[in-house]
């Protein structure tokens, strides 16, 4: 799993309950470094956990990344409105921050279970 999130707070909190349900994480602080990261790995992750403000010049190569690989996307966001754009449209599951492990959780499942980019939003 790959967490992009420059609060560390909340990046260190999602990796605790991912590493609970027994994923392995890595954690990066800028969306450029982990399409950098992306770049020069052999093993692409199952599901990458993404701040929406702290990718904003990166949300097309993002997209296009999570488009193009098996991978699933779990969008974190503060805002109650979300932009369509292709980010966004690329989400299978949202957080809404503020967030606790239940929520992380339910995320986790639903991206997880549900087919690629179905955007289903835990309640």
């Amino acid at each position: 799993m790959l967490i992009i999130e420059d609060e560390m707070l909340i990046a260190v909190s999602v990796e605790q309950v991912a590493q609970e349900l027994g994923a392995r994480t890595t954690r990066v602080l800028r969306a450029h470094e982990a399409m950098e990261l992306a770049d020069r790995c052999a093993h692409l992750p199952d599901v990458c956990v993404v701040d929406y403000r702290s990718t904003n010049d990166e949300k097309r190569r993002i997209a296009q990344f999570v488009r193009g690989s098996p991978c699933k996307l779990i969008l974190m966001t503060t805002d109650s409105q979300l932009e369509e754009d292709d980010l966004f449209s690329s989400a299978d599951a949202i957080l809404q921050k503020p967030f606790g492990d239940e929520e992380v959780c339910l995320a986790f499942q639903n991206a997880l279970k549900g087919p690629s980019n179905s955007k289903q939003v835990p309640t």
